[in-house]
């Protein structure tokens, strides 16, 4: 008999189990897997159409994980032979004699001659069914210490790379043999392609690989639907006016609920993601590294299950979202409104940011290359249930660098405020946040409107209690004149000190100089002050000008204490109640801003003499 006519008895084999029940006869033992055994494997190639390939065991390892076992075999046939392991094809399932062996899981690196890969036995993939039987007892797995890391740096106004936010995705790291979990094709529609080949080398060390993908001519509903083993499904980041979604292959079907992949996604345990039928128009080949290339369809259900051996999805199952609503403005193009959702479940709040800022990013920068060279004011919200909205007002300073060129205060960190806002809400140390919506405003100024601070002065270095003040900025615009911009100041009454410090400049010089003598404390107390913090960022567009006297003093809790009597301090610096206190030597006496028409950097530190 030939392969060929097994693989259609296989298959018909495939359709019979998956309307009814399935039984332990189904299942290939593991125990039953020996060197040189042959197979067949179902996957999609081309145009949805499920075909088939050989598969030969070349060995079992065993203890390849923790109590785990991992078949390894060679594929054979023209097509498997030609494109090799490719990125998509985790949870293909693999029959021996008619019965279910297996998902496809496991390639072994890049530029590989020969087809080998790792196979994750059926029994460890339908034990994940057992654990949606307990899933309100088991709480996700949150891999968040990145996340509080890039919270606090982006608080005390460090900088940070878009690089440092991916990272927040897991890393696949080379197993001891060698393997690694086949990459999941990210399709990617509605980008451009040159943002997408720019944020394509940010993905290398995760286990992701960005695929670009059109959007299909109609995501009807559809009815009755069936995913068969061989077929393929995606778990959908974000759908909408934009997709991301994570492409995978059926590996089980038992009516409604499926088991694929045969590796995690994020391993985050029990989850509630949108899961899609995914359509494959074709695998491109290559010789590094091979993948399917297609596109996402409607929402059809929920991924319930995240694990180490597979995903588990349940067909008409509600996954939850974060709607998201983008209106950009610009007065040489028409109006522009998307409306896209992520992920609402909490088991993905630290890889949301990442995904949010991509969407944002294409958004934005599509925007720009239409409409020449712009700056941008951005206006919104985040709404959070029970809880004090996060606000956005801020500015921008666009500029030819932008995202192709590097960080700056440009169109791609608009989108990279929202996106580190999102995370310190999400990921954070004290609750779980329910966001209702984003809701964002972007507006295009034409031209680069960004300045830098040449000179700051006062119109006197020795006053008064009371006096009145002048502080003098001289400012040169991007292919502009240079041009002052001035702020009276009345000095209060009762000065302890014989000197005064005015800080004048940007408010990121004003925010880092907080940060350096202890005013602003980058690790909140509790989520009251995560939402204040961020609704206290100063905008780029400001001249900021910060009067402060140098009294010692203690943080505690938040609350900045000064002229606090030396032995008080002494007192509050030993204590062991758990209670976080720092020093601060400032007193801030108060504080005065210019709105400008541009976003401003650089800064000046005077000190005036007090006298009495």
């Amino acid at each position: 008999m030939t392969i060929s006519r097994i693989a259609k008895i296989i298959f018909l084999t495939i359709l019979a189990f998956t309307t009814r029940t399935f039984a332990t006869d189904d299942i290939f033992p593991l125990q039953q897997i020996r060197p040189g055994l042959t197979g067949v494997g179902f996957t999609v190639f081309d145009n949805d159409s499920i075909e088939s390939f050989e598969v030969e065991v070349l060995d079992v390892i065993r203890g390849f994980f923790p109590g785990r076992p991992l078949i390894v075999v060679q594929l054979h046939g023209k097509k498997a032979e030609h494109v090799g392991v490719a990125a998509g094809m985790s949870g293909s399932p693999i029959f021996f004699d008619g019965r279910l062996a297996g998902a496809l899981a496991y390639g072994f690196g890049n530029f590989m001659k020969d087809p080998i890969a790792g196979v994750t036995p059926i029994e460890q993939m339908l034990s994940i069914f057992q654990k949606e039987k307990h899933r309100r007892q088991e709480a996700p797995h949150l891999s968040i210490t990145k996340n509080i890391q890039l919270n606090r740096s982006y608080f005390s106004y460090q900088k940070i790379s878009y690089r440092d936010l991916v990272s927040v995705l897991n890393t696949t790291p080379i197993t001891n043999a060698g393997f690694r979990p086949i990459k999941t094709p990210l399709l990617i529609s509605g980008f451009s392609s040159q943002v997408l080949q720019k944020m394509t080398s940010l993905f290398d060390d995760t286990g992701f690989e960005l695929s670009a993908a059109g959007a299909m001519l109609s995501k009807s509903e559809v009815k009755n639907v069936r995913l068969q083993p061989g077929e393929a499904v995606c778990a959908v980041l974000v759908g909408g006016d934009y997709d991301i979604s994570a492409l995978g292959t059926v590996t089980f079907s038992d009516r409604k609920k499926i088991l694929a992949f045969g590796h995690p996604l994020f391993a985050s345990g029990p989850v509630s993601l949108p899961m899609a039928k995914g359509h494959v128009i074709t695998t491109l080949s290559s010789l590094a590294s091979s993948n399917k290339f297609g596109t996402a369809g409607k929402i059809i259900g929920a991924i319930r299950q995240d694990r180490s051996t597979g995903i588990m999805g349940i067909i008409g199952a509600a996954p939850e979202v974060i709607p998201v609503d983008v209106t950009f403005t610009s007065p040489v193009a028409p109006t522009k409104k998307y409306h896209f959702q992520l992920s609402g479940d909490r088991s993905h709040f630290s890889y949301l940011p990442v995904f949010l800022w991509m969407t944002l990013v294409n958004s934005i920068e599509s925007a720009r290359l239409a409409n020449g060279d712009f700056a941008l004011q951005l206006k919104g919200k985040i709404d959070i249930k029970n809880h004090d909205a996060v606000i956005f007002n801020n500015f921008y300073a666009g500029g030819g660098v932008g995202f192709y060129g590097g960080t700056g205060q440009d169109m791609p960190e608009a989108a990279f405020d929202v996106a580190m806002s999102l995370n310190a809400v999400l990921v954070n140390e004290f609750l779980i946040p329910k966001v209702e919506k984003v809701s964002l405003h972007f507006q295009a100024i034409p031209g680069t409107k960004s300045a830098v601070i040449k000179k700051i002065f006062t119109d006197k270095i020795r006053v008064r209690e009371g006096d009145t003040l002048s502080v003098i900025f001289s400012i040169k615009p991007y292919h502009g004149e240079e041009f002052q911009m001035s702020k009276k100041l009345i000095l209060p009454q009762r000065l302890q000190q014989k000197n005064l410090t005015i800080l004048a400049g940007s408010g990121q010089y004003i925010s880092q100089s907080e940060f350096h003598s202890g005013l602003m404390d980058p690790q909140p107390e509790n989520f009251e002050q995560i939402v204040e913090i961020l609704n206290k960022r100063r905008q780029n567009n400001c001249l900021y000008i910060q009067l402060r006297e140098q009294i010692p003093g203690t943080k505690l809790q938040g609350k900045t204490f000064q002229a606090v009597p030396p032995s008080i301090l002494g007192q509050i610096s030993s204590r062991n109640d758990g209670k976080k206190s720092s020093s601060v030597r400032d007193r801030i006496l108060g504080e005065k801003s210019i709105i400008a028409d541009f976003a401003i950097q650089g800064g000046k530190t005077i000190t005036l003499e007090v006298k009495k």
